[in-house]
């Protein structure tokens, strides 16, 4: 996993691209390269750092060496993790003939299989890694080569013969591609904020995407993003671009989400998929680590991992003192396989505020939750143990129904679809789960089957604070949607894993992990395993009061604690409660940021007894200020 940058039409000074690739540094701590052309490509320059001195060094930033680099109208940046062909000949930008360039952030997991295929057609490769051979794949298939790749990928080429970029995102958008396009000009990069560093993007915050992150906790999906003019490329998208004309974007592949199929062989069938996911994952020049955290989808992922490799390595994160500690359940799993060798990596050290406040920054966008900062320490330790490659059981949850907060969707669809024995069945459980009565369960799934009874509350509760109109024009729609997919599980479930549960957590993993020189594979998110998954029916995995009961069977054998324990575990721990000075620090922000006042009143936000919505206007009071802070130090730096 790398980070890339480009700007095509915007002739950029040498310290403007400095700035930006130096941005990206933490995403490839092991090299860097700048490739720059004029529009014919005739005119090329390339600058590469001396790797002996460190390829972050303050000589390798030095004016003497940038001074290289005119200004011109094509320019491409790489900072370099390197985990394949960890040579040289692995450097990016990466250059074939006409010249077409490629930069890449990810890894391509089929990489041999399609070396060979184009090996049989000619193809002569010089390096053992899969940035050549996706370049090898594009310049052969073009397009076509994207629905190729089985992967984590962004990664753009700009083929100077036929003066056009291509660009494209994985199926399930693990890796970021960000955009700016001004007239004629088109910038991209792995962070927004290699955008500002280039001053190349405002830092005006879009109000209705802020709006529905506030009234409804709802961050980003598809091609939005916080801030007004930068967008994203949707994942499963592929791009093409010519200067003078609009982005042209296209959707390469859609899950088709029957939810028609109850095999009985679905937990062997899980195991083959999975295993042959892992397989794949663990190509690699450097050692692989696997998470383990004592819940079932990591202990899953340890099983397939030791019945396909000699040598396991597991790391698991310990909160001492709090709800994060698993060890006594990890314990359990590593008792049945001696073999693995286990490390318990501390979290709770060095978590003073100021360094959590420097986690949110790396994030450039606001958060869901503080929850993910444990996940930010444990991957830190882990970097520091010398591992720079992790299998992750994320997606596991939203593919297999693994959350407890399912159950109530799952049970409104019930009733929906007229099935008195199931929905009496999985209310028992619910009412088990929750505690009340009968006749408060009742009185609650009944108000919950009205839209307009639950639209209008929720209206009544956030026009209390929220400006009415930003109601009515960004969130009254989105929460009307919202409710509807209730009514049909299968929409329901895509929009977990396309816009509302697993898309922020990606985004959570990528940079969790690239800010600590960590490339997170993550084996459940494998488009065979996703496209199986899609076809299951959704009594498959709610099942006899279990949640995610698929995955269970599939590894029964594990301890009984960890296979059937109904708690939703994880690394997650709350950290705000610990730093007293973070509400004082809230109340200042939000008194500074003068803009806020125009879309709410902040008197009334203050007396609303919801930490979750305190939590989201710090956030996006903290995010503006940081954007505007880093554009203004860019633009500072540009007039000097």
């Amino acid at each position: 996993m790398c980070g890339i940058f480009g700007a095509i039409g915007f002739e950029l000074a040498a310290p403007a691209v400095r700035r930006a690739l130096w941005s990206l540094s933490h995403r490839g701590p092991d090299d860097w390269g700048v490739w720059a052309s004029d529009w014919s490509g005739m005119r090329r320059v390339r600058l590469l750092p001396d790797l002996d001195r460190g390829p972050w060094s303050d000589a390798n930033a030095a004016d003497e060496l940038w001074s290289a680099l005119p200004s011109l109208p094509v320019v491409l940046g790489h900072a370099r993790l390197s985990i394949l062909d960890i040579t040289r000949r692995g450097h990016q930008p990466m250059e074939a003939d006409s010249p077409a360039v490629l930069v890449f952030n990810g890894e391509i997991y089929n990489y041999r299989e399609l070396r060979t295929e184009l090996e049989a057609l000619g193809h002569r490769f010089h390096g053992t890694g899969d940035a050549e051979v996706l370049l090898a794949a594009c310049r052969a298939w073009g397009a076509s080569a994207i629905p190729r790749l089985n992967g984590a990928f962004a990664f753009a080429v700009w083929d100077a013969g036929a003066g056009e970029l291509l660009a494209a995102r994985d199926r399930m958008g693990k890796k970021p591609l960000y955009l700016v396009q001004d007239g004629h000009r088109l910038a991209f990069a792995s962070e927004i904020k290699a955008l500002w560093e280039a001053g190349l993007a405002g830092t005006a915050l879009d109000a209705g995407v802020a709006a529905r992150y506030l009234a409804l906790g709802s961050l980003p999906a598809g091609c939005e993003t916080f801030f007004e003019g930068i967008k994203q490329l949707p994942p499963a998208s592929f791009l093409r671009w010519r200067p003078g004309r609009a982005p042209e974007v296209r959707r390469y592949w859609e899950p088709e989400w029957r939810f028609d199929r109850t095999p009985a062989d679905a937990p062997a069938r899980l195991r083959e998929l999975l295993a042959e996911s892992v397989r794949l994952r663990y190509r690699s020049d450097v050692p692989v680590g696997v998470s383990l955290s004592g819940g079932i989808d990591s202990s899953g992922l340890l099983v397939a991992s030791v019945e396909e490799q000699e040598r396991v390595l597991a790391f698991s994160g310990v909160h001492e003192g709090g709800i994060g500690d698993e060890r006594e359940r990890i314990r359990l799993v590593l008792a049945q396989y001696p073999e693995v060798e286990a490390t318990f990596l501390p979290t709770s050290e060095g978590t003073g505020y100021d360094g959590f406040l420097e986690f949110l920054a790396l994030h450039d966008e606001p958060l869901k939750s503080d929850g993910i900062y444990n996940q930010f320490r444990f991957l830190r330790e882990l970097r520091k143990a010398g591992i720079k490659v992790l299998l992750s059981g994320q997606g596991a949850d939203e593919l297999f129904l693994g959350y407890p907060w399912y159950i109530r969707p799952y049970l409104r669809w019930l009733l929906r679809s007229v099935r008195p024995a199931a929905a009496m069945r999985w209310a028992a459980e619910l009412r088990r789960r929750e505690g009340g009565s009968w006749a408060g369960l009742a009185r609650g799934l009944a108000s919950e089957l009205s839209t307009a009874r639950l639209e209008g509350y929720k209206r009544r509760q956030t026009t209390r604070w929220l400006r009415e109109d930003l109601w009515e024009s960004a969130c009254a729609g989105p929460f009307r949607q919202r409710l509807d997919l209730g009514r049909s599980w299968p929409a329901f479930h895509a929009a977990q894993l396309e816009l509302e549960s697993l898309p922020p957590l990606l985004k959570d993993e990528d940079r969790n992990s690239m800010a600590n020189g960590i490339e997170t594979r993550l084996p459940y998110l494998d488009v065979h395993l996703v496209e199986w998954a899609a076809t299951l029916a959704p009594e498959v995995n709610l099942r006899g009061g279990a949640t995610k009961r698929v995955l269970r069977e599939a590894f029964g054998r594990l301890p009984e604690e960890i296979v059937w324990s109904p708690a939703k575990r994880g690394f997650y721990v709350p950290y705000l409660e610990r730093w007293p000075e973070h509400g004082e620090h809230t109340g200042r922000l939000l008194r500074e940021a003068e803009w806020l006042g125009g879309w709410l009143d902040r008197s009334a936000l203050q007396t609303v007894a919801d930490r979750g919505l305190l939590w989201r206007a710090f956030n996006l009071a903290f995010a503006e200020r940081n954007a505007r802070r880093r554009r203004a130090a860019a633009d500072l730096a540009r007039v000097a």
